[in-house]
């Protein structure tokens, strides 16, 4: 019994701390950025993704606009204030973390959207799954 406790008590210290190991990203690096991602930014940033709001036009729609993702985010500097805050990624387009009374030099160049399920009628604003993303240090 008491190996059984040690065991599960080892798995869990090892799913806690791998939940929340932080993604090192360099300047001009590639990476895929999901709900629940920690990441650590070039000049000690750590941003965290809380989630990925699909406000795209729907499968199948004729829009006038693309629409957006809105990314809600928390991201902690090098000082340890930490900000919340949302930004509207729009596909196409180089988007930065919105306005939190700081300059972040960072600008997320867009390589693909993942959904969690295909885009069809039945569902025509499936969740996403990631997005792969090229970071810039401005």
């Amino acid at each position: 019994m008491k190996k059984l406790c040690f065991l599960l008590s080892l798995l869990l210290f090892i799913a806690c701390s791998k939940s929340n190991e932080c993604t090192e990203i360099n300047d001009g690096e590639e990476f895929v950025l999901e709900p629940g991602d920690r990441i650590c930014l070039p000049e000690g940033e750590e941003l965290v993704i809380n989630s990925m709001e699909n406000q795209l036009c729907p499968c199948e729609a004729i829009c006038v606009s693309p629409g957006q993702i809105l990314i809600s985010y928390e991201i902690t500097l090098e000082n340890g204030q930490s900000f919340e805050s949302q930004t509207a990624y729009i596909p196409d387009q180089s988007f930065q973390l919105a306005d939190i009374g700081v300059s972040l030099d960072y600008t997320f160049e867009p390589l693909g959207i993942e959904f969690t399920e295909d885009c069809i009628l039945a569902n025509p604003n499936p969740d996403i799954k990631s997005i792969d993303l090229r970071l810039t240090t401005n």
